[in-house]
């Protein structure tokens, strides 16, 4: 929508190019800043991307600019920096998605082996497997001491069912 409205107003030409140039740089900047403090998945970063791009380019050779060797080296970094930061945030939304859409693996412990941090007394105890902690119980109500190896038999809810190697 910002993008737009910049567009917009140099359309009817309430500014001329320096000024859009500059405005769609600092527009990009501040989506940046943006996307940094909200959870947009890289959509506000893609629209800093060819804000900064179309900025850059727009940006027209001044008498009071640099030379225009250097001129083309900044629109080489602009530019670079712009595919680069939307190839990086595409990276990331994509990594993000897939994370997501995977289901957590709570079944896969049953039948292994873990060890017991904290006493188990039939229904209360804590064991440790695959580096992690989790509540679990006795299938018969005996006692298990800290430090032995136990067998998961199944699992109620959060806590773990267990048996005695």
């Amino acid at each position: 929508g910002a993008i737009c409205l910049i567009l917009a107003l140099y359309g009817i030409q309430m500014f001329d190019e320096n000024i859009l140039g500059i405005l769609l740089i600092v527009l990009a900047v501040i989506l940046l800043i943006a996307e940094f403090l909200t959870p947009t998945f890289g959509i506000l970063s893609i629209g800093a991307a060819v804000c900064l791009v179309i900025g850059a380019l727009i940006l027209p050779a001044e008498p009071l600019m640099l030379s225009e060797g250097v001129f083309e080296g900044f629109l080489f970094a602009v530019i670079g920096i712009g595919i680069v930061s939307a190839l990086f945030f595409m990276f990331a939304v994509l990594k993000i998605i897939s994370i997501r859409r995977k289901k957590p693996k709570v079944g896969d412990v049953v039948g292994r082996t873990a060890s017991v941090i904290e006493d188990i007394n039939g229904e209360k105890g804590a064991v440790k497997v695959r580096g992690e902690i989790w509540k679990a119980k006795t299938h018969d109500g005996s006692r298990v001491p800290a430090g032995e190896k136990v067998e998961i038999i199944g699992r109620e809810g959060l806590t773990l069912i267990v048996r005695k190697k």
